[in-house]
């Protein structure tokens, strides 16, 4: 049996890798062209290209009937790569380039090293381009089977605003559905203007429109502003697609368990959002599952209802325990919108005890005061509670405030900068991080160190 599984085993990756085209510049353009294809730029010392590889192959052959898999060695085939813009110093293999219909390739932005992923990719960009629209009912479909459907309605495909929609719809392909109707007397039926551009969505209002001209920036700046909810649950699923707005997020926590509080504050919240569409994402979290997110805007004491703006690392954060209703959270917008807020730090309770054999323990409230002291030098030591390199050096950092105890003008200190905010001026680029503070002119040196020496750490 063991023999016969080892077998089966073999035989199914020979058959996955034979489902893998080579191609090179003489044969990948009788490729091109035929619906989807993938082409895979390696090279033989590349050590990522061959772990990927069987995923890769793996991909292959479960796409078998989408897609088209190519790999192509770009130590040989060097035009071609070139021809791709693979090049360049610092290219990195393996590249990966995408062909629809014999277009201009796009790159592959998802995970390489899983089957999984690839798959899913491809499998989300099958199908037309932008779907034709020739009748009401037609539309009614596509709107029933996308929660965001994007529709362009023009006098012609070869007018100047078709062009920018179609080419708009390739960059966002996967992650957008597109339709067009070329039909006039069809958006007149609607009630749509030609040309124009109408985004249908499954919630709110149910659809905006941008009138001409198109352009891709107009039509991004569209998309940003109105394919998300006035007021949306916030989660791993669309996290990522928030953060990519670039906006302030105004977090509204709840508990959802107390449905009459959590109703009344969802309705404040989102007559609020509705003055500010395009300039904050407001969501609303579970705060009993995502206990991190109060944690991480500055919020202490566990009261739901509550409210947070976070921006670029910087929180503010509603005052806890006050009723959470129109009015007041519009006053605290505004405010925020204005610059008046000053932002809330996150930081751990005090220590009883600040210095401890000679150590200091700092928090987000007393950072400042504590470092910026004109009479000393300060050596502080940012860690994170789950960092190894940060644990082993436990011994030597604590050897370094041993050996400055007893010297009234130095201090050395530490502190946890995932539980507490880090100020702007002392950039992290890892763990652990520490910085050297003068005395008097508060200039800063940075100091990095894996496995530092009590010696060298005290030099």
């Amino acid at each position: 049996m063991h023999m016969l599984a080892v077998v089966l085993a073999s035989a199914a990756a020979l058959a996955a890798a034979a489902d893998v085209v080579t191609a090179d510049t003489a044969t990948l353009p009788s490729f091109l062209g035929k619906g989807i294809v993938v082409v895979k730029f390696h090279t033989p010392w590349c050590a990522l290209c061959k772990r990927v590889a069987p995923e890769y192959e793996s991909a292959a052959g479960r796409l078998k009937e989408t897609a088209t898999l190519l790999k192509v060695d770009a130590s040989v085939e060097t035009d071609l790569a070139k021809q791709y813009g693979l090049h360049a110093p610092g290219t990195t293999y393996p590249a990966i380039k995408v062909f629809f219909d014999g277009d201009d390739p796009v790159d592959y932005d998802g995970d390489f090293r899983k089957a999984d992923d690839m798959v899913s990719w491809v499998q989300a960009r099958k199908g037309p381009l932008m779907h034709p629209l020739d009748t009401a009912t037609m539309l009614e479909e596509l709107k029933g089977q996308h929660r965001l459907l994007v529709v362009g309605h023009f006098p012609s495909a070869e007018s100047e605003d078709a062009l920018a929609f179609k080419q708009f719809a390739k960059t966002k392909r996967g992650h957008n559905t597109f339709a067009v109707s070329y039909d006039t007397a069809l958006g007149e039926s609607l009630g749509v203007a030609s040309p124009s551009v109408v985004l249908h969505k499954q919630f709110d209002h149910g659809k905006d429109v941008l009138s001409s001209p198109l352009t891709p920036d107009s039509l991004a700046e569209f998309l940003r502003t109105h394919a998300f909810p006035v007021l949306d649950e916030i989660g791993m699923h669309n996290f990522e697609a928030y953060a990519s707005r670039n906006l302030p997020m105004g977090y509204l926590l709840l508990n959802p368990a107390d449905t009459l509080a959590t109703t009344a504050a969802q309705e404040a919240v989102k007559a609020v959002a509705l003055n500010h569409v395009g300039t904050i994402s407001f969501v609303w979290v579970n705060a009993l599952k995502m206990p991190q997110v109060a944690t991480n805007v500055g919020l202490r004491k566990g009261i739901w209802p509550s409210f947070a703006i976070d921006h670029e690392g910087s929180h503010y954060a509603f005052p806890e325990g006050k009723p959470v209703e129109k009015e007041a959270v519009a006053q605290f917008v505004a405010d925020y919108m204005d610059g008046k807020l000053e932002p809330t730090i996150k930081s751990e309770d005090e220590p009883e005890k600040l210095t401890e054999n000679g150590l200091t323990t700092l928090v987000g409230f007393t950072f400042k005061s504590v470092v910026f002291d004109a009479d000393k030098d300060v050596f502080v030591q940012f860690y994170a509670p789950y960092c190894g390199h940060c644990k082993k050096m436990i011994p030597a950092y604590q050897q370094v405030a041993d050996t400055f105890r007893d010297n009234d003008g130095v201090l050395v200190a530490k502190m946890d900068a995932i539980a507490n905010d880090v100020p702007a001026e002392f950039p992290i680029l890892g763990f652990p991080q520490m910085y050297f503070v003068q005395a008097g002119t508060n200039e800063l040196q940075s100091h990095r160190a894996h496995a530092s020496t009590p010696g060298s750490l005290a030099m």
